[in-house]
């Protein structure tokens, strides 16, 4: 664990050590949440104390109970002077309506029992005059996709002055094009002293750096290698030319020993996700169903329904999948087509080895992914996974790898001349050909070390 920031709380053990109420705790065992996971045992100390966070950590690490948990034990503290019970005091922004339902789910588990506890839940699909029927009830948590929550702001106005907690779950998506600017005009209506929860498994520099200028005085916690896939997972991949890959899907389907359904099967289109689940159930006789963006909600939930109730061996899924679900009975996923980031990748190979439990991931590639050939390998190679020679021979990868290491050595010598000039070193007609000396040999140097 790697924790940065000032004044930074110690880690709890057991949480005994956060002093919930009696219910509050009850709620905590009867979910089985026996010890915190490394995550919550720096992120519940921290967010107790109303800071401001960053948090990163393994898909399946425990990461909505460790935002949940202090929003709902500040809640228990009602009566206080100025409280008003009637107005929102929380906001939970999620990038998909199936992440959103499963958080509300949890929240409800977490809160039951506690009096004056009500959730809302606004995402799209659904009927909007509900969703604001129940924004107007008094309730304390909202829990939204940001577009959905803006098309009721612009509609109807809703006071959300009270608001002293709000959490961006799967941060990298949230900042990315699209969704920023619907995140900083929510932002923009809630007050200034509010706290802060910024969470994912995968936290880019430059996400990092955009998610700080929204913060005070964060505390930043990564558990485990940032930005890296379950440690659970067996990891294989396979070179597969376009034209094959059904074929070798088919043979994997058909064998026992590599076939572990439920099995989640990533594609990169809604239309290839319609196409292969009728292929899976004419060619292999096994019972798939497919989820994507072009779904209506009510086939989205029965589609899920069917695979946490296992009954269907197959879920053929767009990304819209691979983003926070807890698929509890899902221990493979299949990547048919590699997505397009390696960010997507570690959070798609994330629905199966969930909370320590074991899976496998399998992975078809062929140079149609050959810009995420380096990324694959120094994330894949420290899990011991298995790698085709195609890719370890490839050409794009030398030439990723030597690009690399030119950008670091140029990196190195900026650095290094800086310092140099930090030390004062002034130009002067006696020391000006042994800089050029110098000069000429790093340039040396440095195209010896490139070859």
């Amino acid at each position: 664990m790697r924790v940065h920031g000032v004044d930074i709380p110690k880690p709890i053990t057991e949480f005994t050590h956060c002093n919930f109420n009696a219910t509050l705790t009850s709620n905590v065992q009867a979910v089985g949440y026996n010890i915190p996971t490394p995550i919550q045992m720096q992120v519940l100390p921290a967010a107790l104390r109303h800071r401001d966070i960053i948090a990163c950590a393994q898909t399946g690490s425990g990461k909505t109970a460790a935002f949940l948990l202090p929003i709902i034990a500040s809640l228990c503290g009602g009566g206080r002077v100025g409280y008003n019970p009637c107005l929102p005091k929380a906001i939970v922004l999620a990038p998909t309506r199936e992440l959103c339902m499963q958080i509300e789910d949890q929240a409800k588990q977490l809160m039951k029992g506690i009096p004056m506890m009500k959730t809302a839940l606004i995402v799209g699909g659904l009927p909007m005059p509900p969703q604001i029927h129940r924004l107007q009830q008094g309730i304390q948590l909202v829990i939204a996709t940001p577009g959905r929550l803006i098309d009721i702001i612009d509609k109807y106005v809703f006071d959300f002055s009270a608001i002293k907690c709000f959490v961006l779950d799967e941060v990298d998506t949230m900042l990315q094009m699209g969704f920023e600017s619907q995140v900083r005009q929510i932002t923009s209506l809630l007050p200034q002293t509010k706290q802060t929860l910024m969470f994912s498994a995968t936290i880019p520099e430059a996400t990092e750096k955009l998610a700080e200028t929204m913060l005070k005085n964060p505390v930043l916690i990564a558990v485990g290698k940032p930005s890296s896939p379950s440690s659970g997972l067996k990891h294989t991949v396979l070179w597969v030319e376009e034209k094959s890959k059904k074929k070798q899907l088919f043979s994997l389907l058909s064998d026992p020993t590599y076939f572990k359904p439920p099995v989640v099967v990533f594609v990169d289109s809604k239309v290839g996700a319609d196409l292969l689940t009728d292929a899976l159930c004419t060619k292999c006789g096994i019972a798939a169903v497919a989820i994507h963006g072009d779904k209506s909600q009510e086939e989205r939930s029965e589609a899920l329904k069917s695979v946490q109730e296992c009954r269907c061996d197959a879920i053929v899924a767009t990304g819209l999948l691979g983003r926070g679900l807890d698929l509890v009975h899902v221990t493979q996923v299949i990547h048919f087509d590699m997505p397009s980031t390696i960010e997507e990748f570690i959070h798609q190979t994330g629905r199966a080895g969930r909370l320590g439990s074991h899976g496998s991931s399998i992975t078809f590639i062929n140079n149609t992914n050959k810009n995420l050939f380096l990324d694959i390998v120094t994330t894949l190679c420290p899990l011991s996974a298995v790698l085709p020679s195609q890719l370890l021979n490839s050409p794009h990868l030398i030439q990723q790898k030597t690009k690399q290491k030119r950008k670091r050595i140029v990196t190195e010598d900026t650095q290094g001349d800086r310092h140099k000039s930090q030390k004062g070193d002034v130009v002067t007609s006696d020391n000006l050909m042994q800089l050029l000396r110098d000069s000429k040999w790093r340039r040396r140097h440095r195209k010896s070390r490139i070859l």
